[in-house]
This record gives C-alpha cells, structure tokens and sequence, in this order.
C-alpha cells in the first residue's frame, strides 16, 4: 500500500477561493459572505455535459455546473441565493407558478419571446435551511423542506426541497442528476446550465452566511473554472474522484473488489494501433495500457471483452537487447512482474539486437483465451487501457494520473501518485539521506534537495524497493564518501529494479566495501550485490577500491543509463567498472580515464550477460590486459554484446582495446568502431555482427604495424589447419573458417606498414 501524504484534509476538488472573481470561460459567479456562524471553508464548481431536449423538443448539449458550498457543519448554512442577469437579455425568463411550472428558454433579445435562440438557461437549488424554518432542506441523510427562494421574474416561487437536484419544470433528463451530494463535496447550493459562452455583468449571485439577503455590489467571488476531463468520459474529473462508482469511460468495466478484484477498470480500444501510439493514448487520457499482476486478472478482462478483438496490446515490455530464454520482462508500470500466462511456446524471440518481439499482446478468442504472446511494438492491434480509481492527492481537481501524463506531476517511482504526495525530503523532512532511505515504505521515494552529503548509503537490508533522486541531478547533488570506509553506495538487499538510483554524483570513496566471506574490498563509488538496480543520470567519479573501482556489480541485474564513469581506480582489476555474474545492460554511457593495475582499465567482465549500447569508452588503462575492455568466461555460457559504441584511444600491455581470452568466445560487435587502441585493438576473437569500424590490420600477427617476413613465419607454422572451435583464428584473414592460399593472399596484398 503506498502513503499518500498532504492528503488527509486536502479537499478532493479544485478549491474555488474566496475574493477572486476573474472571468475564466466567460462565467463569473459572486458570492458574498456576509458574517458566517458555521466555518465556511472552501467551495466548488462541477462541471459535466449532458444531452437536454428543447421545450420545442430539440436536442442540444447542455453544459451543467453544480455548485457546492463546503462547511464544517451544514446544517448550520441558511442561504438566499440571487439569480442570474445575462448581458442584453435582461432576467433570464423562467415562468413558473407551483401548480403548472413550464421551462422556458432565455435568449439574445425579447427575454419573453420563446421563439428566440436559446442563448443560457439556469436553475438553481438551495441547500441549508430554507425561508428560515427549522426543519432543513435535502441533506443526505436529513429530512426535506419547503423554502421561498430563490427570487425569479419578479415572484417568490415556493417549490418543494426534497432534494438537490433540479426543481419542477426542468428538462426531465435533467432531473435529479445530484440526487445525493458526492462524498466530500460539502452542500449543493446552486446548478447552473448554459448551451454557449456568457458573461455575468455585475455581482448577481449572492448568498448570505445567516444574514438574509446580500447586498449587490458586494465583490467576494468564486470563479468557475474551466471543464477538466482527461480520460474522455465527458465527466468532470472532480465529479469522478467524488464518486468512485462514475466509469472512465461508457464502454469500461471494472473488476468489482467485492469479487475479489482490484476495483480498477478496463476498457478494449478495437481501432488498431500500434503499441507506442496506444500507451500514448492511454496515458493521455488517465490510464495505461493494462497489466496483470493479480492472479485472475487476465481471466477477468479476457472473459470481459472474448470475441470483440482476437487480440489486444497490453502494458508487457521486455527490456532490449534481449534474447529467449533470458526474458527481461518487465510492466510498463513497475509493478512486480510475477510471470504470466505465456501461450505454448511463446515467447519465443531470438533476434538478439533489434529483437522483433519486445511487447506483448493478450488473447481474446476461446482457444487462447486470456494467454500472452510476444510481439513487435510496430503492428497494429486493439489494446486494452486499464484505470486506476480516480484519486487527487494534491487536491488539485485533476486525476492523479492525468497530472502525471501532462507533465503537471513527475511519477519517478512509477507508482501512479504523483511525487508531490508522497516524497520523503531530503534536508527539509530528513537530515540525513540513510534516515529518509530508513524511514522510506517499500516502493517509497526519497528527493534529495541540492549540495554534498557527507554520507555512505545502505539500502534496506530487508528487500524494501525504493526510489532515491535528486532534485536537480548530479551537478548540483553530491554524495562524498571521503573518510568513510565504505562504498559510497550499496545496494544488497535483495531488491528488484522497482528500485532506482537517479541524479547524483558518486565521489570520495576510498576503500569501498567488503563481500562476505571474501577478504578483498570491492566499488569504492557503488557497490550492487544481489539485488537489481536500475540506475539513471548519475556521475561515478573519482574513486577507488580493489576491484571496481568506480563501480562493482555482483550476481545482479539491472540497467545503467546516461551515466559517467571516470577516473575510477583498482588496485586490481575494473578501474571504472567490473561486473561479475551479472545481467546488464549499460546505455547511453561513457567509461573515461579509469586506470586498473592488472585488468579491464574501463570495465571487466567475469561471466554473465552484458550489453554495452550507445556508449564511449575511451581514455583508459591497464597495466596488463584489456585497456578499455577485458572479457573473460572460461567456465560459464556468458556473453558480452556492442551495440554502436565507440571504443578508441585505451591503452594496455595487450589488449588496448578488447582483451578475450584465445580459447573462448569474445564479444559480439555491431555498428561499434575500435581504433586507435595501444598497442593493438583487440587481443583474442571477437565476432564481427555487421556495421562495424574497426582497425585491424590484417596480416600483422605480431602488432608491430608491419606485415613481413616475421608474420610469414607465424602465418607458414598452421597453414592448411582448420580454425579452432572457439572461434579466435587470427591467421584465417578472410574468415571461411580454415587457413589457406586464400589467407596468404591477403597476407601478400597487405605487405609493408600497416595504414593509418
């Protein structure tokens, strides 16, 4: 359950406030105060469309306000409220009498010409007592009551106060759309409808707080504000959070939390779409393209819309690059990822870079019904949009998940409640960053206010996932480990990727951390052991310990993004970064200037799974193997994948570049450029997927820069041998997997000094 903080007396709509009369959408409705007895706190305007019918029977769309006036106590309000004067119309024309009311239009000239185009109509309810009896008007839950207000066309008008609604003589399809007052909304004062644009000249709508009759002239007001309606439903975002029952939609169903469901809805959008377009449109109007992380879920909603589509696009991605069995997959959502119904053999991709089918679709025909598949994002299909119950933790009148959508509101931990609710801040609240990370709920943010933080950092122990970020990102927030005899952060915790680091500069760590049972210390900048991580907008720098120095991954998983690693320092191996028996993958990033005593100057791997994508590593050193990459798997399938990286200017005894060891695989390469690596760019075999930049100089068996005599001899000693199974075959030039005349030739044509 997540906390939603600032909202435990917040008002659930947009507060209307008092003394501020300003014209918004061309209506202004005044109010005056006079001397209150009750508390008289706040007051709101609902705005909703509905189709009226003409009194000549035609239909038009008719905007609806209700008004509602919010107190401590109602029962103490007594009201007379005015009616509205319209620009060039005079009264608007209301001819009524108790015993035979009619409801006549208003309109731009004659007000009693009911030939005239309707221009506004207005009916108003009063709620409180009434005409100063005891008994008082509808309340929910209160008696009724008969009153004398309000004052129309010159008559008092008795009507009967037996609800808040519309009073005799009102369209029929208007009647008694209030019947009961929202939870939370307070008393229904006054219900206003208009077919087009007006202004209110002067101060015409008045009411009095246990004072009888307003004086015009008076200017406290209210403004009505402008109609919010971000999922579509032609429905008052304020009127839903109300009102948990109003759908999002005529065609949503929900999945009732009284048969065991979650009490959110579901709507199928059959108009074929491609993935990205349809979340797109799904977060636009409040919701997300549907997850299913409950048990009976996908049974539910399958059941619910069988038949209208084969199938429909759901809120299932797996993380890129990525390759079947491996999986990755996660909901859009960030909600925990607890496997699914996958259909027979699905699923099933194994285009490694650019796999075809990283997004997922839900069967809606019987012999499927309600399994998953793997498919591409680029196809167009129906797609399912699941709402959460509407909720406005800052009070604002808008849908929570609305505000999130437009931008009003940042959602970092992915929780669908805006940051603003719910953040823990970091000094304002907390002194320290452990002591807000201590006190975060699982799925908790933490925000941390801009400056340098003497601290070293410990996610919970107990598996709590949470999100740490900084306000303002990592040149203006700093984390110092100096002094300190620990990484600067560690997580170990068992966490998932629902936990985020994001923001920051790492610097100072001095020794790093200590595994257990292993005497050596390890990521001086950051330590992740056991746990996954996904981590975003973060500066590594400046730190040192005896492996990873800037950074040491551990059996985990996880994503690093847009991050800088530089002038990290081991006293053995990964200067900027190692990871060990880890799944990651690394975007958008650079590895500068790190230095390693033995190993892997810019990054080591030791078995795993590890994708470099979009990234520059350059400027790093190894005093023997590997000066930008050491790759090394001699026991385990592992796998180390360049995806359009530039891997140039590293230097080590061997190795410059990439450094794999002879007898096994090395990395897989595509549209990645490798020069100017000393003294050579790679040492050990690398596959060559397509795409490529890479400085080799073929025939240069012994990296002097030259082809001769020297690499005749060495070529001669396996001449007519087949390549080994391992793959690295460096006297097989042309790559048909045997040493031949054909390798001889290349040799030949390249004699001399090695191009540039």
């Amino acid at each position: 359950m997540h906390t939603r903080r600032n909202s435990a007396n917040r008002r659930i709509m947009m507060m209307l406030k008092m003394n501020k009369a300003t014209s918004i959408g061309g209506m202004v409705l005044v109010i005056s105060t006079g001397s209150a007895v009750a508390d008289f706190n706040d007051a709101v305007v609902v705005r909703y469309s509905v189709l009226a019918t003409e009194y000549d029977g035609t239909p038009v769309n008719v905007t609806v306000e209700d008004l509602y006036l919010l107190t401590d106590d109602p029962k103490d309000v007594d009201l007379n409220i005015y009616e509205l004067d319209l620009v060039r119309s005079g009264r608007v024309p209301y001819f009524q009498s108790p015993t035979a009311p009619t409801w006549l239009p208003g309109n731009l000239g004659d007000p009693f010409d009911s030939s005239a185009v309707r221009f506004a109509d207005s009916f108003v309810t009063v709620g409180g007592f009434a005409g100063g009896t005891t008994a008082p008007a509808q309340i929910p839950g209160v008696a009724p009551a008969t009153g004398i207000d309000p004052f129309f066309g010159g008559d008092d008008v008795a009507y009967p106060m037996d609800r808040a609604g519309w009073y005799n003589g009102s369209p029929p399809n208007l009647q008694g759309l209030a019947t009961s007052t929202p939870a939370g909304l307070g008393v229904l004062v006054g219900r206003f409808a208009y077919d087009g644009p007006f202004t209110i000249v002067g101060s015409t709508f008045f009411a009095t707080w246990n004072q009888g009759i307003g004086t015009p002239g008076q200017q406290a007001g209210f403004t009505v504000r402008e109609f919010i309606d971000c999922n579509g439903n032609i429905i008052e975002d304020a009127l839903e959070i109300a009102d948990s029952s109003i759908p999002p939609s005529e065609t949503a169903i929900r999945w009732e939390v009284a048969d065991g469901g979650n009490g959110n809805w579901y709507e199928l959008v059959t108009v074929p779409t491609t993935i990205p377009d349809a979340d797109l449109a799904a977060k636009a109007r409040g919701g997300y393209l549907a997850t299913f992380s409950l048990p009976g879920e996908n049974t539910f909603v399958a059941n619910a819309f069988k038949f209208q589509s084969d199938s429909a696009s759901v809120g299932g991605i797996q993380r890129q690059p990525a390759v079947e069995p491996v999986g990755s997959w996660f909901w859009d959502t960030n909600e925990p990822w607890n496997g699914v119904d996958w259909n027979v053999n699905e699923p099933n991709d194994t285009a490694y870079f650019g796999g075809a089918e990283g997004r997922m679709e839900m069967y809606l025909f019987p012999s499927r019904l309600g399994r998953f598949n793997d498919v591409s994002g680029d196809s167009p299909r129906a797609y399912l949009i699941e709402w959460d119950a509407a909720a406005d933790c800052n009070g604002n009148g808008i849908i929570d998940t609305c505000d999130i959508a437009s931008g009003l509101e940042s959602d970092l931990n992915g929780n669908r409640i805006p940051d603003s609710c719910e953040a823990l801040e970091v000094p304002a609240e907390y002194a320290t960053i452990q002591s807000a990370i201590d006190a975060a709920p699982e799925g908790g943010l933490v925000m941390v206010a801009p400056g340098t933080y003497n601290e070293t950092l410990l996610f919970p122990e107990d598996g709590r996932n949470l999100v740490l970020a900084s306000v303002e990102g990592p040149l203006e927030t700093t984390i110092d480990g100096s002094g300190l005899e620990a990484s600067v952060i560690e997580v170990s915790g068992g966490q998932t990727m629902r936990t985020r680091i994001q923001g920051f500069r790492l610097t100072g760590g001095e020794f790093g951390s200590q595994l257990p049972g292993v005497p050596a210390f390890v990521g001086g900048g950051l330590l992740v052991f056991n746990a996954d991580l996904d981590m975003d907008d973060c500066i590594i720098a400046g730190n040192s310990s005896g492996f990873g120095g800037n950074a040491y991954v551990l059996e985990s998983a996880g994503e690093i993004r847009n991050c800088l690693f530089s002038d990290g320092f081991a006293q053995s191996d990964g200067g900027n970064l190692m990871l060990f028996r880890s799944e990651t993958v690394v975007t958008n990033c650079a590895m500068l200037d790190g230095w390693a005593v033995n190993d892997g100057g810019g990054i080591k791997v030791v078995y795993g799974n590890v994708d470099m994508i979009d990234c520059q590593i350059s400027g790093n050193l190894a005093n023997t193997g590997g000066g930008a990459m050491y790759f090394e798997s001699p026991k385990e399938p592992s796998s180390f994948n360049f995806l359009r990286c530039d891997v140039t200017e590293n230097d080590a005894k061997a190795g410059g570049g990439f450094w794999s060891r002879p007898t096994e695989n090395g990395p897989n390469l595509a549209e990645t450029t490798v020069c100017e690596n000393e003294p050579d760019n790679f040492y050990g075999p690398y596959n060559d997927l397509g795409g490529n930049t890479l400085c080799v100089c073929l025939g240069d068996l012994n990296n002097d820069d030259l082809v001769n005599g020297v690499d005749l001899g060495l070529w001669l000693a396996v001449a007519g041998l087949d390549c080994p199974d391992n793959g690295f075959c460096p006297e097989d030039f042309n790559g048909d997997g045997t040493i031949t005349g054909g390798d001889l030739g290349v040799l030949l044509a390249n004699w001399g000094g090695c191009q540039p």
